[in-house]
């Protein structure tokens, strides 16, 4: 039987910046808004570069808690963030992500159905300009085999899920990776945890120019997440898909490096990629790219 009106925290990992504070200001009253829930939000300032003004204004914001920590990373934050919670149930948003109306309320129906289940994920609305574009789509597909099915795609966003306090602790957002962190949450969850998947989307995404996912910094250090997911034992055919993944992010990472004209791990990232599962076949024609490399001049 549902709790009426039970405590739900949604997390929010900020760097609280003056030009983000409409998006801000939009994904808190999101959260706010939901109905049959109690919601509160947590928002983590996430290092020095913060609009004081803002960060004032959200501190004497109702409903809303603001901490703050001086080092700028996201994965420290989320780490915080999760600690503070003290609802039994929690989620996360990004501050451009969008609660749906009923999101929340739908998601806690969701666990409260199944005891077993340690998190809820649910669809959602890509915006990317005049359109929008369901985030998962095959829903049932996912639902069949959520571990076999990262090996396509990531299922787990920022806002697509909620989680059960109690089942999902702390050290599952691991505070030493650098990249790709929903893609190893995901894939924790889908090899040690009941994940329970929903159709109806509950939030709406989009991508900020200045998304790190979008950057250099965000590719160079997803094969040591990768590396690290090799690291629990799985399936091997599952094993294998990752190692296929390594294969194409050794090459990705090759090739930035070799539009910096840096030779050296450049060769070293293209020679991991064709020791990976069909690396061989894919990559080795990229070697003639890496010959005669000059420091900031592309071939």
């Amino acid at each position: 039987m549902m709790v009426e009106h039970p405590d739900v925290d949604v997390l929010i990992v900020s760097l609280c910046a003056a030009e983000r504070a409409a998006a801000i200001r939009r994904a808190i009253d999101t959260a706010l808004s939901q109905q049959d829930v109690r919601a509160r939000v947590t928002i983590i300032v996430n290092g020095q570069r913060f609009d004081r003004e803002l960060f004032e204004a959200l501190r004497h914001a109702r409903g809303v808690r603001v901490l703050y920590q001086t080092e700028p990373s996201i994965f420290l934050a989320r780490r915080y963030a999760r600690e503070e919670v003290r609802a039994p149930f929690f989620g996360f948003l990004d501050d451009d992500d969008q609660l749906l109306p009923g999101a929340l309320a739908a998601r806690v129906r969701a666990l409260v159905s199944d005891a077993e289940a340690d998190v809820v994920v649910t669809d959602g609305f890509l915006s990317e300009g005049m359109s929008e574009s369901l985030m998962l789509g095959d829903v049932a597909a996912i639902r069949r085999d959520p571990l076999h099915s990262l090996l396509g795609r990531n299922w787990l966003a920022t806002a697509s899920a909620l989680f059960r306090t109690e089942s999902i602790p702390a050290d599952y957002f691991d505070v030493t990776i650098r990249s790709n962190d929903m893609t190893y949450l995901a894939f924790r969850l889908a090899l040690e945890k009941r994940v329970t998947f929903v159709e109806v989307p509950t939030y709406r995404k989009t991508y900020s120019p200045d998304s790190i996912s979008l950057t250099p910094s965000w590719a160079l250090p997803s094969l040591d997440t990768l590396d690290k997911m090799l690291m629990f034992p799985m399936p091997a055919s599952v094993r294998r898909g990752i190692r296929t993944k390594c294969a194409a992010a050794a090459h990705e990472i090759s090739n930035i490096y070799r539009e910096r004209g840096e030779a050296a791990p450049a060769w070293r990232y293209h020679l991991r990629s064709l020791t990976e599962p069909g690396g061989l076949l894919r990559y080795a024609l990229y070697t003639r790219h890496l010959f005669g490399i000059r420091r900031g001049v592309r071939p």
